[in-house]
């Protein structure tokens, strides 16, 4: 499969969503990736209080967003990710293929962005993150 590229299988899925080419830093997050059926996979974010967190998706099948605090993450862990266990959350979107959360620290403190796929199928996803300073 040589010359093939992530970009020339997420085109033709998602035609009005221009990606970039998949890259890290501590300001900036845009990379393709498969959550297979039942997995959550965390971001985590350092953030300053009042500090803005824009995080973006694009996926082939349902995913779930929610944003918490890393000690909500931690206790839900913890509890053997029970869904029973009862974690805060700040927001969430539930069961989108395409979402922008825009989230403000309310105070400095570690804060997690979590993708979950609750459906049987894989779910390719694009993903595009960007904090900005406090106002």
């Amino acid at each position: 499969m040589q010359g093939l590229y992530w970009q020339d299988l997420f085109s033709p899925l998602f035609p009005d969503v221009t990606l970039l080419p998949s890259s890290t830093s501590t300001e900036f997050i845009c990379e393709t990736l498969t959550l297979q059926p039942g997995d959550e996979l965390p971001y985590l974010f350092e953030l300053q209080e009042g500090q803005r967190l824009e995080f973006e998706v694009a996926s082939t099948e349902p995913i779930d967003l929610v944003v918490c605090d890393e000690v909500a993450y931690l206790g839900w862990v913890d509890s053997g990710f029970d869904p029973e266990h009862p974690v805060a959350i700040y927001t969430e979107s539930e069961s989108v293929r395409r979402a922008k959360l825009r989230f403000t620290a309310p105070r400095k403190g570690d804060y997690i962005v979590l993708l979950m796929n609750w459906s049987a199928l894989q779910a390719d996803v694009a993903v595009e993150a960007n904090d900005q300073p406090a106002a």
